[in-house]
């Protein structure tokens, strides 16, 4: 913390920076130029005091999140949820519950809400202000050019090696690192042990979900003398909702809960380590991997020979003819974004998208949660978002562009829970590729370009290269773990039907239990079917049961301030 006459300034989090960095930051707060606050390598929050306000920053992802919430004339914030639900009495937010299940992207839906009424969330890039008299949210991520390929490359490549090197130089005494044999994972433990630093890999092996993530896995480590690999195997190979009642508790409904026991079973070893830091490749599938939307910004671009070359990728894997996809890419170009909320209204209205089949591409779709409302829900979030397409701004630049940063600030909800899971746990998750500068770099080049016919992420690999091996960059295969999920509702069916027969979202009317049930037990016979809604559902009512058996409130002292 920094103070010079009526300007104050405190960085919280993990973040490096010098004492020459904090002084000019206090600059930037005089400047009320909040923009550069958010620049140092690291993921904090800044609060700054002008003399006349109080001005609290989240991370561009909202991964460090801050809330806030009126008790009588006094304007509370925490960086918790519950703490302000305690406070204000809040009930939970059922109407919003329902938006958050069916359409948890929708950033002018759910951006700035919590699971409790009242209870409001600062979204990701936005900046709280408080006043004697008022408060309001405000973005502070200026409007800025997109970036060549080559730009963003080279500026992902400073990113990253800074996020890298900084807590690699941190004085954490172990650092362990999720070591998938993916790319995200593994070239974060790759570039740390190259900076110097001894890294303990741990990677899961299990023979439920055999491919080749275990060989590349292996194959790096062998090259990185300072990068000790643990390959874990346990028996019986562990699935998700493997002891679920016992989840760790979360602030806010958490998606992965059902997953918590498969990932201890291998980062227990890194808590068994001594971890201080462990690295994970959290957000590099988001911000790395070619968006199916990309079809449409080529379209909008002129760019027809190839949109018909990635329209016929897309073709074969979707089994669907060229001339479809390219006609439907077309069509999404010229989609205003109030149209791509009616089109929302008319998928919820017939029940959203079947669990598997041929379906258009779309800017906005709804979850499979969809399926199940009842009809009284149904129609309240028909209301809602007819609503919004009223007022809606038309324009097809910016429903891009709000597509990909309301993605980017969803993951940010999810990632503040996996790090609440594991912090229980005893491991203190740091994500890299959420960093800003990192998340500033992948953004800055459009979608269409992070299209490539033979790589995953070319982008990832342009930054790279000559940083980590090529045989990892210029990996064209991707594992996959959905026979975990299967197997798992099916090993562990009693306990999810206990936790759906007591619903709290069907007793307050939100969904229909024959047709959440129905597709429960198509599952546990391993019949493809809502499998992510499922696990929406199944630990959203995980949440609520625990919420309601906590017992003890968080204790709370409300101080009044000028501002």
């Amino acid at each position: 913390m920094l103070e010079d006459g009526t300007s104050r300034l405190a960085v919280i989090g993990d973040v490096w920076l010098s004492g020459g960095d904090l002084a000019r930051g206090l600059a930037h707060v005089r400047r009320s130029d909040w923009h550069e606050l958010t620049r140092w390598p690291g993921s904090y929050w800044v609060v700054a005091d002008t003399g006349t306000s109080t001005v609290v920053l989240t991370d561009l992802c909202g991964q460090r999140p801050v809330y806030h919430a009126r008790l009588d004339d006094i304007v509370l914030w925490a960086t918790q949820a519950k703490p302000l639900a305690h406070a204000t009495k809040a009930a939970v937010d059922q109407a919003g519950m329902v938006r958050r299940l069916v359409v948890p992207a929708l950033g002018d839906l759910v951006g700035a809400q919590t699971t409790f009424a009242g209870v409001h969330r600062v979204p990701g890039g936005h900046a709280l202000t408080l006043t004697a008299r008022s408060r309001h949210v405000d973005p502070y991520e200026p409007e800025s050019p997109p970036m060549t390929f080559t730009e963003s490359a080279v500026r992902l490549r400073d990113a990253l090696a800074t996020a890298v090197e900084a807590r690699a130089t941190s004085p954490a005494e172990t650092i362990t690192a999720d070591f998938s044999g993916g790319l995200d994972s593994t070239t974060l433990a790759l570039l740390t042990a190259r900076a110097g630093r001894d890294v303990l890999g741990v990677t899961l092996a299990d023979r439920l979900n055999p491919n080749d993530d275990v060989s590349y896995a292996v194959l790096a480590a062998t090259a990185e003398p300072r990068l000790r690999h643990e390959l874990v195997a346990p028996e019986p190979p562990p699935t998700f909702f493997n002891d679920l009642l016992s989840a760790p508790v979360t602030d806010q409904p958490h998606s992965d809960a059902g997953r918590w026991a498969r990932k201890w079973s291998y980062q227990r070893h890194a808590v068994a380590a001594g971890s201080t830091l462990h690295l994970t490749g959290s957000g590099g599938d988001l911000l790395l991997a070619t968006p199916a939307t990309c079809l449409a910004d080529l379209a909008a671009g002129g760019h027809h020979l190839t949109l018909w070359r990635a329209a016929r990728a897309r073709a074969r894997l979707r089994h669907r003819p060229v001339y479809d996809v390219a006609q439907n890419a077309y069509q999404l170009a010229d989609t205003s974004y109030p149209d791509a909320l009616r089109q929302l209204a008319a998928a919820i209205r017939v029940g959203g998208q079947r669990a598997h089949g041929r379906r258009p591409l779309r800017w906005l779709a709804p979850s499979g949660v969809a399926a199940w409302l009842t009809p009284d829900a149904r129609n309240g979030l028909l209301t809602t978002i007819s609503d919004l397409a009223a007022v809606a701004p038309r324009g097809y630049g910016s429903l891009s562009r709000r597509r990909a940063w309301d993605e980017v600030r969803e993951f940010g909800t999810y990632q503040v829970e996996l790090n609440t899971q594991a912090a229980s746990l005893g491991l203190r998750l740091h994500a890299p590729f959420l960093d800003n500068e990192v998340v500033r770099a992948c953004m800055a080049l459009p979608p269409y370009l992070h299209n490539h016919p033979h790589r995953q992420k070319p982008l990832l690999a342009a930054a790279l290269r000559g940083l980590v091996p090529n045989s990892l960059l210029d990996r064209r295969t991707k594992g996959v773990y959905g026979a975990a999920g299967y197997v798992g509702i099916a090993r562990n069916i009693e306990v999810i039907r206990g936790l759906l027969d007591a619903s709290e979202l069907v007793a307050t009317g939100l969904l229909d239990a024959d047709a959440v049930a129905h597709d429960l037990e198509l599952a546990a016979a391993g019949i493809p079917t809502r499998f992510a809604a499922l696990e929406s559902v199944i630990t959203t009512e995980l949440w609520l049961s625990q919420y309601r058996a906590e017992t003890s409130v968080t204790p709370w002292e409300v101080t009044a301030h000028a501002h």
